[in-house]
């Protein structure tokens, strides 16, 4: 996600990729909603030179389409130990870190894995909560970001009631 435009189109590609939705069985031409929050995310990502800029149009556009109140970016950090919040919509998470050496948190699992993750406040570990109770929401499903067959981040959307299941919408990005 780091670095100039390329990296910036990348990450919206892999985190909004409509021909995956496609493939999904989602028809985007029958949900005007979905069609007009894409098409937006990508008319301010063309006006964003900023890498910072256009994590929050990401951001943005992930939780118009998942419609979920709140989605954030995180990156590992340096060390490769952490994941780091480097943008949020819907939550001010500040510089909240989550370790990746704690196996049962969600997030870890989904970054290191590159499987998607729900977790909620039944099923989180101490790690998740950090950023359940950070977002104020109830459940949070982790989204690898992948780029050449490896997790360079992850998009968390997270719902202010559990849920036992997501929408096909949100499972898709």
């Amino acid at each position: 996600l780091a670095g100039g435009g390329d990296s910036i189109r990348g990450a919206l590609v892999m985190a909004l990729d409509v021909a995956h939705l496609e493939a999904l069985g989602l028809e985007l031409g029958g949900d005007e909603r979905s069609v007009d929050a894409v098409a937006e995310v990508t008319r301010e990502l063309a006006r964003s030179a900023e890498p910072v800029a256009a994590r929050m149009v990401i951001c943005e556009g992930a939780r118009l389409v998942a419609e979920a109140p709140v989605a954030a970016l995180f990156e590992p950090d340096a060390r490769a130990v952490e994941l780091v919040a480097s943008a949020a919509v819907g939550a001010d998470l500040g510089n909240l870190a989550l370790p990746l050496s704690n196996e049962a948190a969600g997030a870890a699992r989904a970054f290191v894995r590159g499987d998607e993750v729900l977790v909620d406040h039944g099923t989180a570990s101490a790690v998740d909560l950090e950023f359940l109770f950070a977002a104020r929401v109830e459940t949070v499903l982790w989204i690898p970001i992948i780029r050449d067959r490896a997790a360079i981040g992850l998009l968390a959307l997270g719902w202010r009631q559990r849920t036992s299941g997501i929408s096909l919408r949100a499972s898709a990005l």
